[in-house]
């Protein structure tokens, strides 16, 4: 494929046909220039509403909090700035970012829940679940760690597993950091 029609194809999938640099796809230096000022605008800022600005509110008091909604009301928008908010309160590395799926857990630069909690498919007793925790350094570690847990798309999680979490969370956290037993061991929860 000659450079020429690389280049129409590739400025083809970036900019759009109302795009003032449509005619400066000639160079790879022009596309590059175009693509920078495409990527450089500045997106709107999206006023919170008064809903939005009392759970930041609750959870900057230390708050748990549950979020739901139809589809493309700001769920995931919202979890953005409830994360950015949560990271400043308890530091990045004691703030985890999870899902119900991969995907879900993608778009908040995240990971599964069953992958943080180091429970593999979650399908084990209470006990059973908190012995294979015990034994996985990693996932233990993050237990122990851990100030405030994200979960998004919890209504894919089973009533069961989610359970078995607080299970895991209020033995761990409760034996090694001397707490008393608390719900889900202390830790702030968002759950969307």
């Amino acid at each position: 494929m000659n450079l020429s029609l690389y280049t129409a194809k590739t400025a083809y999938r970036f900019l759009s046909s109302k795009s003032t640099c449509w005619s400066q796809i000639t160079t790879k230096s022009k596309v590059k220039t175009c693509r920078s000022e495409l990527t450089s605008t500045k997106k709107p800022k999206v006023k919170l509403t008064d809903q939005q600005n009392e759970i930041l509110e609750a959870i900057s008091n230390g708050n748990s909090v549950f979020i739901t909604g139809s589809a493309g009301t700001g769920k995931t928008y919202l979890l953005q700035h409830i994360i950015t908010k949560l990271r400043k309160i308890h530091g990045k590395s004691r703030v985890f970012v999870t899902a119900s799926t991969g995907v879900a857990g993608c778009a908040l630069n995240g990971q599964t829940l069953h992958s943080f909690a180091g429970i593999g498919l979650g399908d084990a007793s209470d006990v059973d679940l908190l012995s294979r925790v015990t034994l996985d350094k990693g996932a233990y570690r993050r237990w122990n760690k851990i100030r405030a847990l994200v979960i998004d798309e919890i209504s894919m999680i089973s009533g069961e597993v989610f359970d078995n979490l607080e299970f895991i969370a209020r033995s761990i956290r409760s034996e090694e950091l001397g707490c008393e037993e608390k719900i889900w061991g202390g830790i702030q929860l968002v759950i969307s």
